[in-house]
């Protein structure tokens, strides 16, 4: 996946244009799903509070699986799954943080 910076800014942050379209084929043993981003989605990869950019960046190792959870949001696909979907394509691209991070998308939704 390609991402370009549009050199636009939503809420503070970074907005960034995928270039291709790319899928992602989400398998568990509960269901087989596959994740289409368009080209020309925009996202803002990892929605990080900004007095943690310093230490988690945006654009980490883990800026896929915010793109793919970003698609995913907008979609109608529940948000238990849509965070399950972002966690396990954390494991998938071997990110270190990534309960650190889907327990931060977790808790956000529940507080909003």
């Amino acid at each position: 996946m390609k991402l370009v910076d549009t050199g636009k800014r939503r809420w503070g942050r970074k907005i960034y244009r995928v270039e291709e379209t790319f899928h992602y084929i989400y398998n568990s043993r509960f269901c087989t799903m596959d994740v289409m981003v368009p080209r020309d989605f925009l996202t803002d990869l990892a929605s990080i509070p900004w007095p943690l950019h310093h230490i988690l960046p945006a654009d980490g190792p883990w800026k896929y699986a915010a793109v793919v959870h970003d698609r995913l949001c907008e979609s109608d696909c529940s948000r238990f799954l849509t965070d399950a979907v972002f966690r396990h394509k954390m494991q998938e691209d071997d990110v270190k943080l990534r309960w650190l991070l889907y327990y931060g998308v977790r808790t956000y939704w529940v507080l909003c």
